[in-house]
């Protein structure tokens, strides 16, 4: 026991000296191995679960990004691709108003990559196939953290607008009602709407109820209404976060069924 303590103790002291070396030198060549593996284990700190880590950021991020600078998460091009007359638009009309294609499709995506590229947890399917359910670490932090996104995404799509008070000069709602206010009152309705149907219906299908599954559900509902918080009626944001609850139920179900340990609310 002696020996294999002082062991690890040599692995993390050269460990450590490898990443103040780094950090000194400032060094800026992604291509070093050696100096990546030790960065990525200090951060991780885990000793058996920082290889796919390394390997995910090394292969998808960085190679990808420093060849392509990031294309496709530049808002100009993606302005200059889709809105308005846009080559990808074809004339369909698409809105994205806060970002919901750039932030929370781009997100899913990258995490539904690198959740396969992982593979499952030990232990989240028994000898059989069937899914086992892993205790999570605290609930009060899972529910804690869904207030906080909460918050945020109240920046996140009335913010859009860059101001309090923008009115509505046209349409229906002439005079009645502020841009930014009625965004507010979609986005509640929909991540409510998709938290309420999330809960109900895992629990008919689970036959237990779960905090974690009303976190999900919200979440769901607030990417889904992302794109068109602030064109869609508040009673299509009812509708719209009633389908995301049901995608989310579904793929969940799904996921299980084909072995794919993930969560799929962001990529929904």
């Amino acid at each position: 026991m002696d020996v294999e303590k002082r062991d690890i103790e040599e692995e993390e002291e050269m460990m450590m000296k490898m990443v103040a070396d780094f950090l000194r030198k400032e060094v800026r060549d992604w291509d070093n191995e050696d100096k990546m593996k030790a960065k990525f284990k200090a951060l991780s700190g885990q000793r058996c679960d920082w290889e796919p880590l390394y390997l995910f950021w090394r292969d998808l991020i960085i190679k990808v990004a420093r060849h392509l600078h990031i294309f496709i998460l530049r808002s100009r091009h993606i302005k200059h691709l889709w809105f308005r007359r846009g080559g990808l638009n074809i004339g369909s009309g698409v809105i994205d108003f806060a970002g919901s294609g750039v932030v929370h499709m781009v997100g899913g995506f990258a995490g539904l990559y690198g959740a396969l590229i992982e593979g499952p947890r030990i232990g989240r399917f028994d000898h059989r196939g069937r899914a086992v359910t892993l205790r999570g670490h605290s609930a009060s932090l899972v529910v804690l953290g869904t207030f906080l996104l909460w918050f945020g995404w109240y920046g996140f799509n009335p913010g859009s607008f860059n101001k309090i008070l923008s009115p509505y000069t046209s349409g229906s709602y002439y005079g009645q009602w502020s841009a930014v206010g009625r965004t507010a009152v979609t986005t509640t309705l929909a991540g409510c709407t998709a938290a309420l149907t999330t809960l109900f219906g895992k629990r008919l299908l689970s036959g237990h109820w779960n905090v974690t599954d009303v976190c999900n559900g919200l979440l769901g509902g607030f990417a889904a209404i992302t794109a068109g918080c602030s064109v869609v009626e508040p009673w299509a944001a009812i509708i719209c976060g009633f389908v995301a609850a049901l995608v989310l139920i579904g793929c969940n179900k799904l996921a299980e069924k084909v072995k794919f340990d993930g969560n799929f609310t962001i990529g929904e």
